[in-house]
């Protein structure tokens, strides 16, 4: 007696087309979102030492901190526009890194891009890479080219990021009319349940 066979996987929802006034409504808003996710920052203050230069995780310009800080304004990655403190070591020399970094805060994009708080924990010894806690939990964007810089004992501290990968997807969002969302954050994804299609792709019939 043969075994049965396997049953076929389950067919994947398919995504709504959005209709042409949802389309015209979330045009504006996703293009300043996307506008606005082009550059992060935060400020704060605290005691300790914090030179940080990167061109994305995989390049450190010599980089060397140790601190406590309390940030009172930030616009981190992926939408996080929080308050927190963190105490942070971290030592990085082109792709090696070594750091702890703690977060303590909330915000509306604490939790993986979402609205939460509590406390952030991550640590990492040798080569920098996008799949690090800290990357795939999108706390830090293992592409950004930025500086940190907290250079005495008690001082104020600035953070600046700029996103490449997001200026990409603004570009093409722009371009496309919407249709082009390659970080899958718009307003207009998340209502069609998926990266929308052009209507031409959209529409063909399969061979």
């Amino acid at each position: 007696m043969q075994p049965a066979p396997a049953p076929p996987p389950p067919a994947r929802a398919a995504r709504a087309e959005p209709s042409a006034l949802l389309r015209v409504a979330c045009f504006l808003p996703d293009r300043v979102l996307d506008l606005l996710d082009m550059v992060s920052f935060g400020i704060g203050i605290g005691y300790g030492f914090d030179i940080h230069r990167q061109v994305t995780c995989l390049f450190h310009v010599p980089t060397l901190g140790m601190y406590k800080s309390v940030n009172l304004v930030n616009w981190y990655y992926k939408r996080n526009l929080c308050m927190c403190t963190r105490e942070e070591t971290e030592f990085g020399l082109l792709p090696f890194v070594l750091y702890r970094s703690e977060f303590f805060g909330g915000g509306t994009g604490w939790d993986k891009g979402a609205l939460g708080s509590g406390v952030k924990e991550y640590a990492s010894v040798g080569l920098g890479s996008p799949g690090d806690p800290i990357h795939e939990e999108r706390f830090r964007d293992p592409w950004a080219i930025g500086v940190h810089y907290g250079p005495v004992l008690l001082s104020p501290r600035v953070e600046l990021e700029l996103h490449p990968v997001e200026i990409v997807d603004f570009l093409l969002g722009l371009v496309s009319l919407g249709y082009l969302d390659v970080t899958d954050d718009d307003w207009l994804t998340a209502a069609s349940g998926g990266a929308p299609r052009p209507p031409d792709a959209a529409s063909a019939s399969p061979r």
